[in-house]
């Protein structure tokens, strides 16, 4: 039976990015480094595009921890379109559909995401961001997550941001309690 995330550890926990480099033996970031892969062909093809991105390429090992977000307003809000199923358990709810705004706004007054700022860089940067925090389950178990999140754009749109993001992250205990 798996151990779901604690939504609101999830929100708060500090966001640690990582260059390329440095995530290259760790083996955290094995899913991070697929989908750079992937993302990297892409942008072989020409400007990234959400179109181009192939889910039978992602396969069955890496669905389950890939997410899709909408960049709306150029970063002023994000919508998560997807989110396979180990990024629910990791998460502890079920992001797709839901704005991070509406979701802030239903936080206790004095919290926020801690991880909207490394969203905030994929939209400025205009590339990869790997990321590794720490957060908790409901049995208050520690975790471990890592992961990269990659940018997309429309098909031939005209607009200086993404409008997408893509992401693959794993997670695993860092301790027993």
């Amino acid at each position: 039976m798996p151990d779901p995330g604690d939504f609101a550890s999830w929100c708060s926990a500090a966001v640690q990015v990582r260059d390329e480099v440095s995530i290259q033996d760790d083996p955290g970031f094995e899913v991070a480094r697929q989908c750079a892969r992937i993302w990297r062909d892409l942008v072989a093809a020409g400007r990234p595009s959400r179109r181009a991105l192939d889910p039978t390429r992602l396969g069955p090992a890496l669905l389950p921890w890939v997410t899709l977000i909408d960049v709306l307003d150029e970063g002023g809000d994000y919508l998560w379109r997807l989110s396979g199923e180990e990024a629910v358990n990791t998460m502890g709810q079920r992001l797709a559909g839901r704005r991070l705004s509406r979701i802030e706004a239903e936080m206790r007054a004095g919290e926020a995401i801690a991880f909207r700022s490394t969203l905030d860089r994929v939209v400025e940067s205009q590339e990869p961001v790997f990321y590794e925090m720490r957060n908790l389950t409901l049995s208050r178990r520690q975790r471990q997550t890592c992961g990269g999140l990659f940018p997309l754009w429309t098909d031939d749109a005209p607009q200086p941001h993404p409008d997408c993001i893509f992401s693959g992250f794993e997670t695993r205990r860092t301790r027993e309690d």
